[in-house]
């Protein structure tokens, strides 16, 4: 039944954004800082994930790339997230509405997470991706980067 395609939905955008996020980690480190936007598109109401990479080349100077956005998540899908803060406090858990995003980053020296800034500083703590009645948990460690979770 419907249910059931539901499900599915959540789990492919669950394990989507996890190994993204997870082949990110490995590609900052060392080599260049990259960023990954997670939003809702106001018009079609779907989710997608976009890179943003910056390397500095001779010079120092420089160049940032973005790729191309990736669907990772039909409007069935809803995605919440809680962020932690500077001062360690912690977000209640908020729906990404049409046209918000929210961003990640990766420290390129330890893998873990970058603070982003822009307002109160802020790293991404937990995304909860649910359709239907499946609810699917992703946590993301400041220290490490990594992502755990179904």
């Amino acid at each position: 039944g419907l249910g059931r395609l539901g499900g599915v939905a959540s789990k492919q955008c669950a394990r989507q954004i996890k190994a993204e996020l997870g082949q990110v980690r490995i590609a900052t480190m060392g080599k260049k800082d990259i960023s990954v936007k997670i939003y809702k598109d106001a018009a079609d109401r779907c989710y997608y994930m976009q890179e943003t990479s910056t390397e500095i080349g001779s010079g120092f100077t420089e160049s940032s790339v973005t790729t191309a956005p990736e669907k990772i998540g039909s409007s069935r899908v809803t995605i919440k997230w809680i962020k932690e803060y500077s001062d360690k406090s912690r977000s209640a858990l908020t729906e990404l509405g049409d046209g918000d995003a929210i961003e990640v980053k990766f420290n390129r020296t330890t893998g873990g997470l970058d603070y982003i800034s822009g307002g109160t500083q802020y790293v991404l703590s937990e995304l909860e991706i649910s359709s239907g009645t499946k609810v699917h948990t992703l946590e993301l460690s400041k220290l490490t980067g990594k992502v755990t979770g179904d």
